[in-house]
């Protein structure tokens, strides 16, 4: 193992909460309703795919740019407020950067919102890399998003591990052909029948941690 890739939204930060609500303040600035079912479809998509989506879906009359504007003008209003990590993600990348690996952010958020909400954790410095949709438009919704962060990292899949928090996003590290830690915060977990690649449930940061520090040590 040299490198570890880890989404943002979800999987270091517990963000979830203020994503919908700036998906329901943008609907319902058009005159419209937004639904959880909704929201967790979009899940993955980077945000021009998501706007595009909803303008085609709920019938919005403003051009795609201005409505894009709007909902990231909402992400600057919502989603920096009470933005926490989730425990032990300091713990695990101090340790993964003593052990030396690498440590790419790979995320479906805009790189103008992953970069200020790693400033605000102060977590910029710890990161060797950071790929997002700015980058990879595609988002979580196909692996070639992370297959550009191997490429940068100039690793083959076999050397890094994924840690994700949606379907969508496990799909996309193991379809790039790495082993992906699919992590539930203690949710329960959706099954996937995986033909593409492996992966393995955890809990928390703090069983990964566990995890990886076992691996590490193991002879080689």
């Amino acid at each position: 193992m040299k490198a570890i890739l880890i989404d943002l939204d979800g999987t270091l930060v517990d963000s979830t909460g203020a994503l919908f609500r700036v998906y329901l303040k943008f609907l319902q600035g058009h005159s419209s309703e937004g639904s959880l079912k909704e929201f967790q479809s979009l899940t993955g998509v980077s945000l021009t795919k998501i706007v595009a989506i909803l303008k085609q879906k709920h019938h919005l009359t403003p051009p795609l740019q201005e409505l894009l504007d709007q909902y990231h003008e909402l992400i600057e209003l919502e989603y920096w407020v009470n933005l926490p990590l989730f425990p032990g993600v300091l713990d695990f990348l101090n340790f993964a950067k003593s052990q030396k690996l690498k440590l790419a952010l790979v995320t479906s958020a805009h790189r103008i919102h992953a970069e200020k909400c790693l400033a605000v954790h102060r977590l910029l410095e710890l990161f060797d890399l950071i790929v997002t949709s700015t980058e990879a438009p595609g988002g979580k919704m196909n692996s070639a998003i992370y297959k550009q962060a191997l490429t940068r990292l100039n690793l083959p899949p076999q050397q890094a591990i994924a840690v994700e928090d949606t379907i969508f996003g496990v799909m996309a590290a193991c379809g790039a052909g790495m082993f992906t830690y699919w992590i539930t915060h203690g949710g329960k977990p959706f099954p996937w029948d995986n033909s593409e690649g492996e992966y393995a449930f955890v809990d928390n940061w703090q069983e990964l941690l566990q995890i990886v520090s076992a691996s590490l040590s193991e002879p080689r």
